[in-house]
């Protein structure tokens, strides 16, 4: 089969999300733009690795497109939105997920896509189908699964899959079960989209009615992960008997002194289970029928997971199971909840199937987390936490907390939307306040200017003997601008007493947000936050992996940020990182706060519409001056510029910056590769900034400026003097006062 190759997004890059990657790859039918989250990092650099007995082991495999967001694959349109997540609503819903894919903006660009949504449980398209609707560009296009498959990921970028996968495609029709032959044009998109996945190697099938199917799917794991996920024990723990042979050895299995009991009451307590399905199914209309929903469900069900696991070989685990021991959110609402609710709706009992929701809705483990720095981060990272609703967050907010106590904050959010009177779990005037209790965490977001305090001054009162004897230290995470952050803070928790022997728990980032105070209590903020975090290690630059115990610190602090919401990047060495970020702020923050003057006024050419008005822009005089008296000082930069091709950059000086800062990073270390530090990141850089800044809606203001014309502190130290104290400490020139020749007008 050919045809024209078809764009697909696919979101969620976790086991089944790569396998499906591969398959759509494979077909040569589809160019795959693949969205990873938490693990986009490691397999940017290293591709995918793939285990599998029908698709061959593959190493570095890499989709064609991989983004670390919906919002960064949305800039052009796509055939298909693959969404392989898994359906969690009560963390974030699926419509929240693909929120950039379902802006007014972007519809007014791109024509509606298909929506393919690859996920377990009842009712997971609902959400989407709403926030389609509200849209009103055209009926949406929903094709729903059931699927069956074998697969693990075994790390973050390395997946195990057995020599099986399955899928079952139908079109969702809102509040209709009934309806079960497919029209033309309903066949026509499944056996497209469907011919694609086969193309790849996958087994399809096309069903004219997919709720019954996803019904009959949802018998095993109403049954069997729900049981699996509460006892702890694989199912080969009810079938399998035990090893006869003493050299074969596995576990677990079925031991003599058990047999009895489960042959009396954990299979007969299965079999209520589905036989309460049965009857619910009876009163959502679907017959007794082979077509429909067949009374002898329940002994196949019971009997395929029997033979699939009374095996040897049997090592499958099922998802839900998995995540609970990863201490991930597990599909309870989908899975267990939605049979409750359709079984109040119809007057259905089912005891068994309410007790199996009511033990597995217990509540996880939740983090105390202490948030200091109440300014636009502060208040947008607290949102994130608590959205996530495994975080308790006590928040200290210093000048602006008498108008967050009487009002709350308002949120005027592209990505979460417009909230009033948002409150954290507590609110605090002071840390000194926030110290009576333990924390998991403590998220500094306050700006680091140690000239005027030190993070461990404003953090004294959990840094003493009184609150270390009374309290276990919390992990510091410090979303902070800047280099060297850690340093101090670091230094102060070892000298703690008893201390000195243990490396204290510190995850620093790399944070990318638009978001502005407007007033002590309102929080404008873009449609993006992301942060790359890594731990922070004393004067260490070189180690470039995590240990197991450092992953694993990273990946329990990602998943409350991840559950709000929030973008997280674990990376395994962060300072680099950071020094990458310092760059923007060396050039384009330093040289806005000196001229006060934002970015538009060195790319934006001036209105040429006099109905549209803006300001600043490059003014003609502006840009005379400039060239005389700018130019000659710096003429090798302006040959780089010229070949660089790029038109309205009148400020050589900035590409000056930023060369010296790849030379300082070549001074630590810092090698000249694509995924390390670039030497091409300067004019990558400037490229990007001049591009986004010389449209006509921009009015980004960098925080120092903003902070410069309020009259508050600026990041000069971490931003500027820790460049220059480590280019001194490391024999590296750099210029001084490079930016006393800018023109622009007063």
């Amino acid at each position: 089969m050919s045809g024209p190759v078809k764009d697909v997004l696919l979101v969620g890059f976790g086991a089944v999300g790569a396998i499906y990657s591969l398959i759509l790859k494979r077909s040569g039918l589809a160019r795959v733009t693949a969205v990873a989250r938490s693990n986009y990092e490691i397999v940017k650099n290293e591709g995918m690795h793939f285990r599998s007995q029908k698709y061959g082991n593959i190493d570095g495999w890499r989709p064609d497109r991989l983004c670390s967001s919906v919002s960064d694959a949305a800039d052009r349109s796509y055939d298909y939105v693959v969404v392989t997540t898994k359906a969690i609503p009560e963390v974030v819903k699926t419509s929240q997920i693909l929120a950039p894919l379902l802006s007014a903006d972007y519809n007014a660009k791109f024509p509606p896509s298909t929506y393919v949504l690859l996920q377990n449980g009842l009712n997971v398209e609902v959400d989407l189908y709403q926030a389609l609707k509200v849209l009103d560009k055209c009926q949406p296009r929903i094709i729903s699964t059931a699927l069956w498959i074998g697969t693990n990921l075994h790390t973050p970028n390395v997946v195990e899959h057995n020599d099986f996968d399955r899928v079952i495609l139908g079109i969702y029709r809102q509040g209709d079960r009934t309806t079960t032959v497919n029209s033309q044009e309903e066949s026509s998109l499944l056996q497209d989209f469907g011919d694609v996945l086969q193309a790849g190697g996958s087994t399809i099938i096309i069903s004219p009615e997919i709720q019954r199917v996803k019904f009959s799917k949802n018998f095993w794991n109403v049954a069997f992960s729900a049981s699996a996920t509460l006892t702890g024990y694989t199912l080969p723990a009810i079938f399998r008997a035990p090893p006869n042979d003493s050299s074969i050895t596995y576990e677990p299995f079925v031991y003599p002194g058990t047999a009895e009991l489960i042959s009396s009451y954990t299979i007969p307590a299965i079999r209520g289970i589905l036989e309460e399905l049965v009857t619910l199914g009876r009163a959502l209309g679907w017959p007794d029928t082979p077509d429909g929903l067949p009374s002898s469900l329940v002994e196949s069900t019971i009997e395929n997971t029997r033979k699939r696991h009374d095996r040897p070989e049997s090592t499958h685990i099922p998802s839900m199971l998995l995540d609970a021991r990863k201490g991930q959110p597990i599909e309870v609402e989908v899975i267990l909840g939605e049979v409750i609710r359709m079984a109040k709706e119809h007057n259905v009992k089912v005891p068994r199937v309410e007790t199996l929701y009511a033990l597995l809705s217990m509540p996880r483990e939740i983090k105390e987390v202490l948030l200091v720095g109440f300014g636009a981060v502060g208040a947008v990272y607290s949102l994130i936490l608590k959205k996530g609703g495994l975080a308790r967050v006590t928040a200290v907010a210093r000048s602006n907390y008498d108008a967050v106590n009487a009002e709350g904050v308002h949120f005027q959010s592209k990505k979460y939307g417009d909230i009033t009177g948002w409150r954290p779990d507590r609110l605090c005037r002071s840390v000194a306040d926030a110290a009576d209790k333990p924390y998991d965490y403590v998220v500094v977001t306050s700006k680091a200017i140690p000239e005027v305090v030190t993070t461990a001054q404003i953090l004294s009162p959990l840094i003493t003997k009184d609150y270390a004897d009374r309290f276990r230290q919390p992990t510091y995470i410090l979303l902070q601008n800047g280099l060297g952050v850690e340093r101090e803070l670091y230094h102060a928790l070892k000298a703690l007493p008893n201390s000195a022997a243990v490396e204290p728990k510190i995850i620093t980032c790399g944070l990318w947000i638009y978001t502005n105070l407007l007033a002590p209590n309102v929080v404008e903020h873009g449609d993006f936050d992301r942060a790359a975090i890594g731990v922070y290690r004393h004067e260490d630059t070189t180690t470039v992996s995590n240990s197991a115990e450092e992953l694993a610190l990273l990946k329990d602090c990602a998943e409350i940020f991840e559950a709000g919401g929030g973008l997280i990047n674990i990376v395994p060495e962060i300072q680099r990182i950071k020094f990458k970020k310092n760059i923007w702020n060396v050039a384009f923050s330093g040289v806005t706060t000196l001229t006060g003057y934002t970015l538009p006024a060195f790319f934006r050419p001036p209105p040429n519409d006099p109905g549209i008005l803006y300001e600043p822009y490059v003014f003609p005089a502006t840009a005379d001056l400039i060239k005389t008296y700018t130019v000659p000082l710096i003429s090798a930069i302006l040959e780089e510029l010229i070949l660089l091709g790029v038109e309205n950059l009148f400020c050589p000086k900035l590409f000056f910056s930023l060369s010296y800062s790849v030379m300082a990073a070549r001074g630590l270390g810092y090698p000249d590769t694509e995924d390390e530090l670039p030497s091409s990141l300067p004019s990558f850089i400037l490229e990007t900034v001049s591009q986004s800044h010389a449209k006509p809606d921009n009015n980004h203001v960098p925080s120092m400026l903003l902070d410069a014309q309020m009259g508050r502190p600026i990041e000069v130290e971490v931003i500027f003097g820790e460049v220059v104290r480590l280019a001194k400490e490391r024999g590296v020139a750099i210029p001084v006062g490079f930016m006393n020749d800018f023109h622009l007008p007063c």
